[in-house]
């Protein structure tokens, strides 16, 4: 965001009027004492975060909170037990749970084989195994029905706090009881805890006791309790913290160990639960409020926010990730982890909230320029000033701020000029009747040698060096545009220009070049400069993502290629090997290392860590377009303008999650149907569209838990899932495969093992194998009878061809026989013919010679015609062409 420049050109005189007018109201210097700034950031408060019946619950009063080995995590409610992933709820109730005694759940527990005991109110006492519900009543030996505690000890036993039936152990499919009867001081157990060592420890009433096999052992704690034992748990230094109905928290038997009372500070005397933690933390919930002991013995509450009702904290538990989750009576479920980003806002001092600049000086104090809030310090103790016009600054809208090599504080404004601050105290103004190039200032640099560079809106950039504005660069000296947002002099005295139009060079020879989109710059807009010791220089861009030039080259890395957003208002690298940028959705961070494989073409992606509203931010956006923009500080921490506040991360305190989530395969589903994924997921013929759905049990931030999964049979390599928690197949082909999915925590901590399911899917009877050899075995017995038909006819088409050879070839000698006659009487014939011819036609005219010459032919036409083929009009066609 940049607050105002972008309405400089039409309300230019207006907000210049605003902001004298401004100036001239007397605003003394305010002073207000807050966190020291070398207050280690996890001392300063925790982010909170809520779920009520509006995101799922199916009440709000969450009487127990457990987790199962398997990584979910379950509440008790008033109506029904709730199965949480950190992103759904499902519940469990007496409707779609026949196996659960009651919907009033009153106490949970987990054993070391991963099963849930859960005891309710009238209901007995129920246990979930394998997805399992069995329920235990007094008709199964149980002596009550109303649960009030449960505890699991190491060697696999449970143990169940009753109301009117004592303390009760269940041990292979036996309940043995222990009541008054045996010594115990009350038959009401509203509290038991399993110690590693094998003790169980009970509160029965006001009494304390101690079970060792069958063996009870009785404390009455005088001077510490007259009110009953509400809740137990176990210390890190082996002894017990007790829960009161009314005289707080105390340890025993450990005889140093303070007690807290609600007038040490606790919300109220009534505790309701007790979580300690391996660190030595103990989280107290109490009937007005949550509290905490450190493990340096203070005590601190913690108000619950946005909590209108649910005061009363019915139970709260810490996981392994650090999250504390807190079940309040009507308010829902809270959750609180340490912020990672501590915001200083109105509340501690600031006149304005949205912050534009930001710098250190020499004294370890911080400068922040406010969006028409005044010039603000926060020294190195805490406390803030504000310097308003009372100082001598006539604008209060500080855009930029720098420390000069002097240690005098200069101050850019909004439509007032330059201003510095005096030894006294007070500021001096200078305008662009002093040289200034314009009268609105975004950014402010150091140069090398001395002096200072000054950015303005539109007036382009200048040097102030001893006591004067050296020579400003506008578009006439080739800068893209006259809106500078930031100057950065490298080690080569090269200076970058950051402009609205481009980026921009200035030689130490004077000459100025320019880069744009058409030599590979992720956008126009630049906003962010860092120039590195290699020669390279960043370029932060809005709406471009992040480009690097080096050696006249230019690489663009954007969002697509795993960049957190587009927009990039601050470069600043840290010493832990981290690059953080600040952007419209909130700020992030990046190995330096990562960004360099990707710069150089050696990787395609990188990874980035993102910090938000659940991180502490009270709104995600952060502020840019002026300088400095952010500041590391001498103590390694990063300071940066939001729109809500001025933001700190110490990046020296940024623990990595080094839990991999546990990944479930939850179900699968088609169409309208929802199959449960057990061992085997087998899907009917023809349902080859469905959807697997799965999650990751990593709950300190759920929402960033990525993904990446596989078909086994069907996709060739790993499909990246992101956030989605749904892998989706059309036109799976039957067979069988196996289902696999991985997940990443929050801070890219994969879970290689992951979860696995083999599935089949059934295919029609045309589609079997069977069907198949059966297709098989029918096609190579009609070829075969094929064949066989096909030989037998040619077989049978053999034999007729012989008879027909054989009778044509009797034939043939017949014809060749009657030929051979034809040929000897034709020759007679002929010689005969001839000598009458001879003799007919000296005596004889030519009619008659003919005449009997064809009755002698006549004779001959059967053999011709048999030999020959020709008939009678053809032998009479050739007799009578005959000459």
């Amino acid at each position: 965001m940049a607050p105002c420049s972008l309405f400089i050109g039409s309300r230019y005189r207006l907000l210049l009027l605003v902001a004298l007018l401004t100036g001239l109201l007397v605003r003394p210097a305010t002073a207000r004492q807050v966190a020291p700034l070398a207050a280690p950031l996890d001392s300063i408060g925790y982010v909170q975060e809520g779920w009520t019946t509006d995101d799922g619950l199916p009440q709000n009063s969450i009487t127990a909170i457990c987790r199962t080995t398997d990584g979910y995590l379950w509440l008790g409610t008033f109506d029904g037990l709730v199965r949480f992933d950190g992103v759904e709820f499902t519940v469990f109730n007496r409707s779609n749970t026949p196996g659960l005694g009651s919907n009033r759940i009153l106490a949970l527990a987990a054993d070391r084989a991963g099963r849930l005991w859960i005891g309710t109110e009238g209901g007995g006492l129920t246990r979930m195994q394998g997805g399992r519900f069995t329920t235990f009543t007094r008709a199964d030996g149980l002596p009550a029905d109303v649960i009030l505690s449960l505890a699991g000890d190491r060697f696999g036993r449970m143990w169940i706090g009753t109301q009117g039936g004592g303390l009760v152990r269940y041990e292979s499919g036996r309940f043995t009881a222990f009541t008054t009867k045996d010594g115990l001081g009350s038959n009401v157990v509203g509290a038991v805890v399993a110690g590693d060592d094998g003790v169980v420890w009970a509160g029965a009433g006001i009494t304390l006791t101690r079970v060792w096999g069958d063996r009870l052992t009785h404390f009455v704690l005088h001077g510490k309790t007259d009110r009953p034992i509400m809740s137990l748990c176990n210390a890190v230094d082996g002894g017990l913290w007790i829960g009161t109905a009314g005289d707080g928290v105390f340890g025993w038997p450990t005889a140093h160990r303070s007690s807290y009372l609600a007038e040490d500070g606790l919300p109220t005397g009534v505790i309701e639960d007790l979580a300690a933690t391996p660190t030595g933390r103990l989280w107290v919930a109490t009937g007005a409020g949550l509290a905490r002991v450190g493990a340096d013995g203070r005590l601190r509450s913690y108000p619950l926010r946005n909590r209108p009702v649910g005061k009363r904290v019915l139970s709260v538990y810490e996981d392994v990730e650090g999250s504390v989750w807190i079940g309040t009576d009507g308010g829902g479920l809270v959750r609180m982890k340490p912020a990672a980003v501590h915001v200083y806002t109105a509340r501690d001092g600031f006149r304005v909230e949205p912050m534009l600049a930001v710098t250190e000086s020499h004294d370890g104090a911080i400068w922040v320029g406010t969006n028409c809030g005044g010039l603000t310090r926060i020294g190195p103790d805490g406390q803030i000033v504000t310097y308003g016009a009372e100082s001598g600054l006539t604008n209060d809208c500080i855009w930029a701020v720098l420390e000069d090599e002097h240690g005098t504080i200069w101050a850019g404004s909004y439509g007032q000029g330059l201003f510095r601050r005096e030894p006294n105290g007070h500021f001096t103004r200078f305008t662009d009747a002093d040289g200034l190039p314009d009268n609105v200032v975004l950014s402010l640099s150091r140069a090398r040698g001395g002096g200072f560079w000054v950015g303005t809106y539109n007036g382009g950039f200048a040097r102030y060096r001893d006591g004067r504005f050296k020579k400003t660069y506008t578009a006439r000296d080739g800068l893209p545009s006259n809106w500078v947002r930031a100057v950065v002099e490298d080690e080569r005295g090269i200076v970058w220009i950051a402009t609205a139009g481009g980026l921009s060079r200035l030689d130490p020879s004077g000459r100025i070049r320019s880069y744009t989109t058409q030599e590979g710059l992720g956008s126009n807009d630049v906003r962010a400069l860092y120039a590195d010791s290699s020669g390279a220089v960043w370029i932060g861009t809005y709406g471009g993502g992040l480009s690097r030039l080096k050696d006249e080259r230019i690489v663009t890395l954007a969002r697509r290629d795993g960049l957190f957003d587009d927009v990039v208002s601050l470069i600043q690298p840290d010493r832990q090997g981290n690059v953080w940028m600040t952007s419209n959705r909130g700020l992030s961070r990046v190995r330096h290392s990562e960004l360099l494989d990707f710069f150089d073409g050696r990787v395609q992606r990188v990874t980035a860590f993102a910090y938000g509203t659940a991180d502490g931010l009270p709104k995600a956006e952060c502020n840019g377009g002026f300088q400095p923009s952010g500041w590391l500080a001498r103590d390694g921490r990063l300071w940066f303008p939001t729109v809500e506040g001025i933001g700190v991360v110490d990046p020296a305190q940024i623990s990595t999650n080094p839990h991999p989530p546990p990944v479930a395969i939850q179900s699968a589903q088609i169409d309208d149907l929802t199959l449960p994924a057990g061992e085997l997921l087998t899907f009917e013929a023809g349902q080859r569209r469905f959807e697997l759905h799965y999650t990751a049990l990593s709950l300190l931030a759920a929402s960033r838990v990525r993904f990446r999964y596989m078909l086994e049979g069907l996709d060739q390599e790993w499909i990246e899932a992101g956030t989605r928690r749904i892998a989706y197949y059309t036109n799976v082909p039957p067979g069988r495969y196996t289902f696999h999915v991985l997940a990443a925590n929050n801070d890219g901590v994969w879970n290689e093992r992951g979860a696995s399911l083999p599935l089949v899917v059934r295919a029609h009877f045309y589609e079997t194998p069977l069907f198949l050899a059966l297709c098989t075995l029918a096609i190579l017995g009609i070829c075969i009878v094929g064949y066989r038909l096909r030989v037998r006819s040619i077989a049978a088409n053999e034999k007729r061809l012989e008879q027909l050879v054989e009778k044509r070839t009797a034939d043939l000698v017949s014809v060749t026989d009657s030929l051979l006659a034809a040929e000897t009487q034709s020759r007679q014939w002929t010689e005969t013919l001839y000598n009458l011819t001879s003799a007919l036609s000296a005596t004889l005219d030519r009619d008659e010679v003919l005449d009997r010459l064809l009755t002698y032919l006549e004779q001959a036409v059967p053999f011709t015609r048999a030999a020959v083929g020709f008939g009678r009009d053809e032998v009479m066609h050739e007799v009578v062409a005959w000459p």
